[in-house]
């Protein structure tokens, strides 16, 4: 019995090693995903509230709502390259 434990923990240890770092990448993948939603969301609200109740304004609403993720997205990109020209 003993036998038939171990060789069922050190397939299970096996497994782990060959597919461990796809799960926990996946499961970060997911959380940031959803963190990600959740701020788009927020960012959102924030953004169209000043708007709410001017029907002429709506375009500049979804016009800025469009430009400050892109502009975050970019500032993060350009932060990032040059933090690794640096090192």
């Amino acid at each position: 019995m003993a036998s038939i434990s171990k060789r069922r923990s050190e397939a299970i240890l096996k497994a782990y090693e060959k597919w461990g770092w796809l799960a926990v990448t996946l499961v970060w993948v997911l959380a940031l995903l959803f963190a990600a939603t959740l701020v788009l969301i927020a960012l959102g609200t924030l953004i169209i509230y000043p708007f709410a109740g001017t029907e002429a304004n709506t375009s500049v609403a979804m016009l800025v709502g469009g430009i400050l993720p892109v502009g975050i997205v970019v500032l993060g990109f350009t932060m990032r390259n040059r933090f690794l020209m640096k090192g």
